[in-house]
Order: C-alpha cells, then structure tokens, then sequence
C-alpha cells in the first residue's frame, strides 16, 4: 500500500511534463556556442508564447537615416527572434555570439553595423521602454513595438 501511496503521484508527474512537452508549454532549451560549436542545454522554461503566434512590429534604426519597419508574426517570441525574422525578410545579416556567462546571445553586429563601431551600440527598445536583459530574453507581446 505504501508503494503506491508514492508511485501514483510520481506517474502522475511523469504523464504531465510529458504532455506539457508534447503541447509546446515546456520546452528545453538549447543553445550552441556560436564561437566553439558546443551545445549545451539549459533548465526547463515554460512557453508563454500563443501557439499560434504572436505579432508585433519591429523597426530598425542604423542610425544614418536607413530605416527597415516589419510587421512580423512568429511562434518564438523574443527580441532577437523577431530581429532574425526582420533579417530574413530583408536580407541582412545578423552576427552574434554566445555568452555562457551571462547565458545569453551577444549580437555583434546587424548588417555592416559593428557594435562598438564609432562609439555606438546596438540597444533595443520595446514599447518605448530600453531592454535590460540581452534581446534573447526579452519576450514580446502581440502588438508590442520593437526599436
């Protein structure tokens, strides 16, 4: 009897994080080491993105009058999604390197615009707010403005 008391509760268990990896709302995530190649994975996180996607707009400001504005719906909902979806649509390049410090995507440079270059940074806004996680972290909401 008390096999079951505890092995009931532990399949339980089991059955919803397997259905709750089938349906997309907990993911593992992976990320790769864009400088040695290595993959690593990383804790559990639950997908708070709609399944259907989520739309929002993107504008990207190189800062010598040249303005890129989307309007882009995906299912992985970040910053530094939305600006790879933006890349692909306008054919740009997007380089970027993988911190295991900070576990984060450093983005070094968007088009031919180094950060760093002349003193000036990439820096990202979303809904008029300044990011304070690196873009890779930062979730977006339908209908939110991304600069």
């Amino acid at each position: 009897m008390q096999l079951i008391k505890i092995t009931i509760p532990i399949i339980v268990t089991i059955v919803l994080i397997a259905g709750a990896f089938t349906t997309g709302i907990l993911t593992i995530q992976t990320s790769t080491d864009l400088i040695t190649g290595n993959e690593s994975k990383h804790v559990l996180s639950e997908n708070t993105t709609n399944i259907a996607g989520v739309t929002a707009d993107i504008v990207i400001d190189f800062g010598d009058e040249t303005k890129i504005t989307n309007t882009i719906t995906t299912k992985n909902a970040t910053v530094y999604s939305f600006l790879l979806e933006s890349a692909e649509i306008n054919n740009f390049n997007v380089k970027a390197t993988y911190s295991s410090q900070f576990d984060s995507i450093i983005i070094n440079s968007i088009s031919t615009y180094e950060n760093g270059q002349d003193n000036k940074y990439w820096i990202y806004y979303v809904n008029e707010e300044i990011g304070l996680v690196e873009a890779d972290k930062q979730p977006v909401n339908n209908g939110d403005l991304i600069e």
